[in-house]
C-alpha cells in the first residue's frame, strides 16, 4: 500500500500541529510593596541617567531569580510537587539583601540592566545552595542542569550593555519572601504558583 502524501494526509483531517513550548517556572526572591517601591524609585533614577532608551520591566515584575526550569505542560503538575517537598526540606530565614550597582549582562539584542551588590551575603547564596540541593534530592536535578549564580534584580533591557558597573545608594531589602513563579506568554505579570516566608 502505497504512503499518503503530506497534501492527502491533510484532506484526512490528520493534524499532528506543533510540539507544546516549555513553560518558564522559577524559584524567586519576591520583594514586599515598599521595597518595590525603592526599587522602581531607584530604576526612575537610573533611566535619568542612561544615555540611551531602553525596555523598562514593570515594577510588579520585579524579583531576583534562584533557580529557573523550562518545563513542558505535562511536567508542570509533578513539578510542583516536588518543589513543594523540596521548600519543606529547609528552614528558610529572613536575611538583608543591600544591593549598591547598575550594571549590565550581554544579551542578544537586548542587554539586561541589572542591580546586584559588589559583595553578596553568605546567607543569599547558602540559600540559593540549600535550595539546589533540596531540588536534587527531590529527583530535579536533571532539570536544574549546571546554572550560575549571580544575585540580580533586572530592571531594564538596554540596545548596548553599559561601559562599567555604577555605583548607587545602597538598597536595603529585608528578602522575606520565596515564590515560585510562572512567566505566562502575553500576561503583564507573573501567576504565582506558591509563596513562603522566610522566618
Amino acid at each position: 500500500m502505497a504512503a499518503l502524501s503530506g497534501h492527502e494526509s491533510g484532506q484526512l483531517g490528520f493534524d499532528l500541529g506543533a510540539p507544546p513550548e516549555p513553560q518558564s517556572v522559577f524559584f524567586a526572591l519576591w520583594p514586599d510593596a515598599a521595597t518595590r517601591q525603592r526599587l522602581s524609585a531607584l530604576a526612575q533614577q537610573v533611566r535619568t541617567a542612561l544615555p540611551s532608551a531602553g525596555r523598562w520591566v514593570s515594577p510588579d515584575r520585579y524579583h531576583a531569580t534562584l533557580h529557573h526550569f523550562a518545563l513542558l505542560p505535562s511536567a508542570r503538575e509533578a513539578f510542583e510537587v516536588a518543589a513543594r517537598w523540596a521548600v519543606a526540606r529547609l528552614a528558610m530565614q529572613a536575611l538583608v539583601w543591600s544591593p549598591d550597582r547598575i550594571d549590565s549582562f550581554h544579551g542578544r539584542g537586548q542587554h539586561p540592566c541589572i542591580l546586584r551588590s559588589a559583595e553578596d551575603p553568605p546567607a543569599l547564596r547558602e540559600l540559593w545552595e540549600r535550595l539546589r540541593e533540596a531540588l536534587i534530592l527531590e529527583g530535579l536535578g536533571k532539570q536544574l542542569g549546571r546554572q550560575a549564580f549571580t544575585p540580580h534584580i533586572t530592571l531594564a533591557y538596554l540596545p548596548r550593555p553599559l561601559e562599567e558597573p555604577r555605583p548607587v545608594e545602597p538598597l536595603q531589602w529585608r528578602v522575606e519572601r520565596l515564590a515560585l513563579l510562572h512567566s505566562v506568554p502575553g500576561r503583564p505579570d507573573y501567576e504565582c504558583l506558591a509563596e513562603w516566608r522566610l522566618n
